[in-house]
């Protein structure tokens, strides 16, 4: 039936890299926020708002041969959005937060610490783009809806 739904330009199925279990976004990110009643209340919403506007760059262009994943362990790590191309792997991890929290920079180090040579963009609700390492930036989430 999932299938189906997505043939149908309703979903979008976004799997994961580790495990079996696989995040379901609606198509239309507006029609999800409406039925929710709120705009970015949570990192849920800020990854359906991340995934809304960042996807269309790697979805309609078939030359980049991109692919859009997830990646969360038993551990609580969580990278919702993992951009993956020839040129390598970007991991967004959303936060509401000004200062990101300690997991977050540990989920952010175990994405990198797994996937070497990747990337790595902590979009949090500050105000400046800081440099953490060569692999890993803190982007205000505003400048990536």
């Amino acid at each position: 039936m999932l299938y189906a739904l997505e043939a149908l330009f309703l979903i979008r199925i976004v799997p994961a890299i580790d495990r079996k279990k696989h995040t379901v976004f609606l198509e239309d990110q507006g029609m999800a926020s409406w039925l929710k009643e709120s705009v970015f209340t949570s990192a849920e919403d800020l990854t359906r708002g991340l995934y809304a506007n960042l996807r269309q760059e790697y979805h309609y262009r078939p030359q980049i041969g991109a692919k859009i994943f997830q990646w969360r362990t038993r551990n609580d790590v969580e990278v919702p959005l993992i951009f993956s191309s020839r040129q390598g792997r970007l991991g967004i991890i959303p936060t509401l937060s000004e200062e990101p929290a300690p997991k977050t920079l540990g989920s952010a180090r175990s994405f990198l610490a797994k996937f070497p040579g990747s990337k790595v963009v902590i979009a949090y609700g500050g105000s400046r783009i800081l440099y953490k390492t060569p692999s890993m930036y803190l982007i205000p989430y505003w400048l990536l809806c």
